[in-house]
């Protein structure tokens, strides 16, 4: 079997691809420190259900889409 050169195993593997702008996964966390929404704030929302929507991972673990939570402080700004 002949091998692959490097740099074709490194274009095909490298990188991989981007999700569309907006659909990024943001943890609270990363929302909090983006965005200035608090983690409490956004655990609140959720148990509440009238904040931005989440994509729930698994049991404990839920995420946020970008433009979700950019559709939420503008519509809050409406208000």
């Amino acid at each position: 079997m002949a091998e692959r050169p490097l740099s074709e195993f490194s274009r095909r593997f490298s990188d991989p691809p981007a999700l569309p702008s907006g659909n990024e996964l943001l943890s609270r966390t990363q929302v909090e420190k983006e965005f200035g929404l608090t983690r409490s704030f956004l655990q609140k929302c959720a148990w509440r259900g009238d904040g931005p929507a989440m994509v729930r991972l698994g049991y404990r673990t839920v995420r946020y889409r970008r433009a979700d939570i950019v559709a939420f402080i503008n519509e809050m700004r409406e208000l």
